[in-house]
């Protein structure tokens, strides 16, 4: 049993470097990942690797992009699963 059992961390900028290294350390530790990134196949592959539940495509910079993200993805995330949300932003 993980740390984060039975809840969904966020990570933006999850396609790569320390993104995708936060991504892999939360699904290690039994988490639903959902992970964000600029580039949509870098972000397919990245999804892959780390058995993502979800994943977007958008630019993290862009605040109407942002606020649609987590209002669809809070809208879509199981009920009874606990949020938890991890800014990295990598760029």
């Amino acid at each position: 049993m993980g740390r984060l059992d039975g809840q969904t961390v966020v990570v933006l900028g999850g396609s790569a470097g320390m993104g995708l290294e936060t991504a892999r350390l939360a699904r290690a530790s039994g988490a639903e990942v959902v992970i964000t990134g600029r580039n949509e196949d870098r972000l397919k592959q990245a999804a892959a690797e780390v058995d993502a539940a979800r994943t977007a495509a958008f630019d993290a910079t862009d605040p109407a992009a942002l606020t649609h993200f987590f209002t669809d993805c809070a809208a879509s995330v199981e009920f009874g699963r606990d949020l938890r949300t991890m800014l990295t932003a990598a760029s």
